[in-house]
């Protein structure tokens, strides 16, 4: 999700899964550092089915490669995509016109950047922190946050880097930046400093996704925060309540309370007052508007 998948890796990775599993292999990457094309070329070349890319105007950075240099450097081989260069490229003057409608919510990450390698940043995740580093008024550390992204990945054990676990990680980071500590000073006694609630989550296991991996983990059981002590895995609730995870809605509003406990209940809070507006069978009440009365002057 960095993209930090290098064409060797990729080859070993794709050739690995295509002699052990009779399915099809789908390569996503992103494209931080420029570099993953040839990437894509090892994989396929190695035996991917499907590789993922986006328009060359909202292409590359923390985006996909361009589509039209996948097109490309696939054409006239045993992979080309049957798709017309031509018009994929015709295609691109309607994006160009668009990006520039979201001009104002761009990551500020106008080119690629190897700096990627070292702090290991998830494409859509690189986009957001430095949108929150700019809440915080940090936007001019970046480099800073992104110097102890790095470290506080390796103090909580290297971790797979997935939302939510991703988060964590951030979090993290910012809130040392913000304090001025240093990764080690917080591995030191975690329980000295105000840590982001995503943080004490994960340090008591809320979720197995943002467990911390036994053995690797600097910030050990002995140092959670006090008022803070283990607490059972959120990500095993009861057989009786699987069901819910087997349909619809309730499906998708378990899995928010499993992986999101804060962010849901907060939302929820919200939501709930608004329920007097939807009659019995769920669905919308309309409601009426009766115009304000204009004064005659």
């Amino acid at each position: 999700m960095a993209g930090l998948l290098r064409p060797r890796a990729a080859t070993v990775l794709v050739g690995a899964l295509r002699s052990r599993f009779d399915l099809p292999v789908h390569v996503h990457t992103h494209d931080t550092a420029g570099g993953q094309l040839a990437t894509y070329v090892a994989a396929w070349q190695a035996g991917a089915s499907a590789v993922d890319g986006a328009a060359a105007p909202l292409a590359g950075t923390t985006s996909q490669p361009t589509l039209s240099s996948i097109v490309a450097a696939a054409a006239h081989t045993p992979y080309d995509t049957g798709l017309s260069l031509a018009a994929v490229c015709d295609l691109e003057p309607y994006w160009e016109a668009l990006r520039k409608v979201y001009a104002p919510f761009e990551s500020g990450i106008p080119a690629p950047t190897g700096r990627v390698y070292h702090h290991e940043i998830p494409g859509g995740q690189l986009s957001n922190l430095r949108q929150q580093a700019i809440a915080l008024g940090l936007g001019d550390r970046f480099e800073e946050i992104e110097t102890n992204y790095a470290a506080a990945d390796r103090v909580l054990g290297r971790l797979v880097k997935v939302t939510p676990s991703s988060k964590v990680v951030g979090d993290l980071a910012l809130a040392l930046v913000g304090a001025g500590l240093s990764a080690d000073e917080f591995a030191s006694d975690p329980a000295r400093f105000d840590i982001p609630d995503s943080v004490i989550g994960f340090l008591r296991g809320v979720n197995s996704v943002t467990r911390p991996p036994v053995g690797r983990n600097r910030c050990a059981p002995r140092h959670w925060p006090d008022g803070h002590p283990p607490s059972r895995s959120r990500s095993s609730p009861p057989k009786t309540k699987w069901p819910w995870l087997r349909q619809g809605w309730k499906r998708q509003a378990t899995l928010n309370r499993l992986l999101f406990p804060g962010p849901t209940k907060e939302f929820e809070a919200h939501r709930d007052p608004l329920r007097r507006h939807v009659d019995a069978v769920g669905q919308p009440v309309l409601l009426r508007i009766t115009p304000r009365r204009r004064t005659p002057y």
